[in-house]
């Protein structure tokens, strides 16, 4: 049989866990909202080097969807004289330091727009980045 303090305790956790779920669900609504409302262009770029994440911003910079760009290796969004330097810029990201670059990128009709980057490495290995267009 069990013991109503039993009970009544784990009603009290139930309602508890209720309660963070429901927290959790708005602040990942709010996260959500936040990057698709970002005018910067918000990425997650994996360990291969692909776009594991883009933001709607790049609607308006690179004259893509996201839908597009999801798992496109993201070297192609660069201009091929940057290549080599943005390379190498990803390459020496240091774990949870901040580090600021420019690099050319290609839009989806052949444009060349400025992009001012802002990128970190994260400890899951992942590469998070927000990207600004930077008009002539």
């Amino acid at each position: 049989m069990v013991d109503v303090n039993t009970l009544i305790y784990q009603s009290s956790q139930i309602d508890r866990l209720r309660t963070l779920t429901s927290k959790l669900s708005h602040e990942e609504d709010l996260l959500l909202r936040l990057a698709e409302e970002c005018p910067d262009m918000l990425c997650v770029i994996d360990n291969t080097r692909h776009l594991a994440y883009v933001s709607h911003a790049c609607q308006h910079v690179l004259e893509t969807t996201p839908e597009e760009l999801i798992d496109h290796y993201f070297y192609t969004l660069i201009y091929p004289d940057d290549i080599k330097i943005t390379t190498k810029i990803l390459n020496a990201l240091e774990l949870s330091k901040i580090t600021r670059f420019c690099s050319r990128c290609i839009t989806k009709f052949g444009n060349v727009v400025q992009m001012e980057w802002m990128a970190v490495l994260s400890t899951d290995g992942n590469i998070y980045a927000s990207a600004r267009f930077m008009p002539d």
